[in-house]
C-alpha cells in the first residue's frame, strides 16, 4: 500500500488565481456575520439560529459523505456535546451580538478564536507553544 502525501507547496508569489481564491474565501466567511446582522433586523437570534442550521444541513445533505452512520454509539454523546459547545451556542449568541455591535466587529471576534483557543490552552495544560505555533498565530 502506498502512503497518499499532500501536493508540493509551490514556491513563489501569489498568481491572480490565488489572490482570487483568497478573496472568495475571505468574502464568503465575512459574509455570514454580514447576513446575520441583516437577519436580526427582521427574526430574533433564535430564529436565525435555526435557518443557519436548517440550510447547513440542507447543504451537508448534498454530500453522502456526510451522512455516514457514527461507528460506535458512545460517539453519540461527544457528537451531542461538539454540536451543543460548536454550533448551538454560538449560533445564538453571534445573532444576539450583532444586535449591538457591527458585523465586522463579530466577525473579528470569531476569527481571533484560534488565539484565544491557544490561550486556553497554554493556562489550562501550563504548556508553552512552539516558535512555530506562535508564529502561525
Amino acid at each position: 500500500m502506498t502512503a497518499v502525501t499532500a501536493p508540493a507547496l509551490r514556491a513563489g508569489r501569489f498568481t491572480l488565481l490565488d489572490w482570487g481564491l483568497l478573496a472568495a474565501a475571505g468574502g464568503m466567511w465575512g459574509a455570514s456575520f454580514l447576513l446575520i446582522k441583516e437577519s436580526v433586523a427582521d427574526f430574533s437570534p433564535a430564529t436565525v439560529a435555526w435557518l443557519r442550521l436548517l440550510l447547513g444541513a440542507g447543504a451537508l445533505a448534498c454530500f453522502p459523505a456526510a451522512r455516514r452512520p457514527l461507528a460506535r454509539r458512545a460517539d453519540w454523546l461527544m457528537v451531542a456535546v461538539l454540536g451543543l459547545v460548536w454550533m448551538a451556542v454560538p449560533f445564538v449568541l453571534f445573532p444576539l451580538a450583532e444586535l449591538t455591535v457591527d458585523s465586522a466587529l463579530a466577525g473579528m471576534v470569531n476569527g481571533a478564536a484560534p488565539l484565544f483557543t491557544a490561550l486556553v490552552a497554554v493556562v489550562w495544560f501550563r504548556h508553552r507553544l512552539a516558535g512555530s505555533a506562535v508564529v502561525g498565530l
